[in-house]
């Protein structure tokens, strides 16, 4: 009995995914650091979206084993602008904002099949803060960046995605950051600027693809078993 109860717990061991494994599924990344696809807007006079942040996020993609990203359209917005802060010494103007929303749109394509399948992922963010720097050089431009840097989120997966990549769609943490060398219209209500960001989280396998692979995992070695009776 205790051979046939280290024989089940040996099994266990070896079908759950290795540290290697899980890291390969465990990471989605989606961005760009190339200015060009990607604009900030910072709106206080009520007309549109506090700020909004798109970024087409194909260039530095990065998806499970098996999958290539097609799209990816990252928004980050919030709909209330909160207080302006203007640092005269410093040239800078600091902009806070109620919390937000980030939503990436993917599209994903087998490497294997012909199977395709698109969904977004969908977080709630916390309230922050973008920081302009004001300071114009000799020939006109911004000698420092304007960034939002490493906010923190949790959000889910559409079920159309977490499905196809056999992850969990819930609970899903990640940070993002964004950057723009240049901002125009000092201490303006209305602002715009090309920008930058990734956008990164981490997935889980299912729970019920880890069983299934621990369930194989017992059944081989309980066949190898057999076989030497």
């Amino acid at each position: 009995m205790r051979r046939f109860i280290f024989t089940l717990a040996a099994a266990a061991a070896l079908a759950l995914p290795s540290t290697a494994a899980a890291d390969a599924i465990s990471h989605l990344r989606f961005g760009q650091q190339s200015y060009g696809a990607g604009a900030v807007t910072i709106d206080t006079l009520g007309a549109g979206p506090a700020f909004l942040f798109e970024l087409d996020g194909v260039l530095e993609a990065e998806a499970p084993p098996g999958w290539t990203v097609t799209a990816a359209y990252i928004t980050l917005t919030s709909p209330a602008f909160v207080n302006m802060d203007i640092d005269v010494v410093a040239d800078v103007t600091t902009y806070d904002f109620a919390p937000g929303s980030l939503t990436v749109d993917l599209t994903l394509e087998s490497n294997t099949s012909a199977n395709v399948v698109s969904g977004s992922f969908h977080a709630a963010l916390p309230a922050f803060s973008f920081s302009v720097y004001d300071e114009k050089n000799a020939s006109g431009g911004c000698p420092c960046s304007n960034m939002l840097e490493f906010l923190n989120f949790a959000g889910v997966l559409d079920q159309s995605l977490a499905g196809a990549l056999g992850v969990s769609p819930d609970t899903i943490n990640g940070s993002l950051w964004l950057m723009s060398e240049q901002i125009d219209t000092p201490y303006g209500d209305f602002r715009m600027g090309p920008a930058i960001g990734l956008a990164d989280f981490s997935v889980v396998p299912e729970p019920s693809s880890v069983l299934l692979l621990t369930a194989s995992g017992i059944g081989l070695l309980l066949r190898r078993r057999q076989r030497r009776r």
